[in-house]
């Protein structure tokens, strides 16, 4: 049987680039405003746990580094994060290991606690190294 060896034009794409244009400046705004939001979530999260593992145990009378305030500091902010999931309206989004990859879009109440919980997370968390202040 004899094939074909003549080429086929390649197929167009499905979106032109033309199509695309309008949805650059949309795009943009939503990643500079979420990159934005992300930047203010973290620079908190980094100002609370400078309270919670500097500021409190110094105030305290605690080591920074004692195992007893490390046990207790990442067992309240788990219980704290379970809280937020538990009673904060929206319950910081559904459980991502029970989502498929086509999910539904999270409605806009999930935003508030799914932004504290990962504040608190970031939080109590404790950086491997220890930090120190920069004097201003």
């Amino acid at each position: 049987m004899a094939q074909d060896t003549a080429q086929q034009a390649p197929a167009a794409p499905a979106t032109p680039a033309r199509a695309l244009l309008p949805l650059i400046l949309p795009a943009l705004a939503v990643g500079v405003g979420a990159s934005l939001i992300f930047l203010g979530v973290s620079a908190a999260a980094e100002a609370f746990q400078d309270v919670l593992w500097q500021d409190l145990p110094d105030a305290l009378g605690v080591g920074r580094y004692s195992v007893l305030w490390m046990l207790v500091m990442l067992t309240a902010t788990g219980v704290a994060v379970g809280l937020v999931v538990w009673k904060v309206p929206g319950h910081a989004g559904p459980d991502p290991a029970t989502m498929g990859l086509d999910a539904p879009v999270l409605p806009p109440v999930v935003l508030p606690g799914l932004v504290l919980a990962t504040g608190l997370m970031l939080a109590g968390g404790r950086a491997s190294a220890p930090r120190t202040r920069s004097s201003p």
